[in-house]
C-alpha cells in the first residue's frame, strides 16, 4: 500500500541540514520517514548512501517482492 508522505516545513530544514549531497533526495528521505516508509525504490541508490530507511533499486525490489509471495 503506498501511504502518501509529508514534505512540510519540518522535513525541508531536516534536508537542508542533513548529509545528503542532492536537496530532491534529502527530501525523499525525510518525508518517507514521516510515514515509517518500509523502504525508497530509486534509479540511483549510491545517493541515499546516509539513508536511516532502507534503499532498494527497482530490480532488488521487484525480487524482494518475489519471494514474499
Amino acid at each position: 500500500m503506498c501511504t502518501p508522505t509529508v514534505v512540510d516545513a519540518s522535513v525541508v530544514r531536516e534536508a537542508l541540514d542533513s548529509d545528503f549531497t542532492d536537496f530532491e533526495d534529502a527530501l525523499q528521505h525525510f518525508s518517507a520517514k514521516t510515514v515509517d516508509a518500509d523502504c525508497i525504490v530509486t534509479r540511483n541508490k549510491k545517493d541515499f548512501g546516509t539513508s536511516e530507511i532502507p534503499v532498494y533499486e527497482l530490480d532488488e525490489f521487484m525480487t524482494l517482492m518475489d519471494n514474499d509471495e
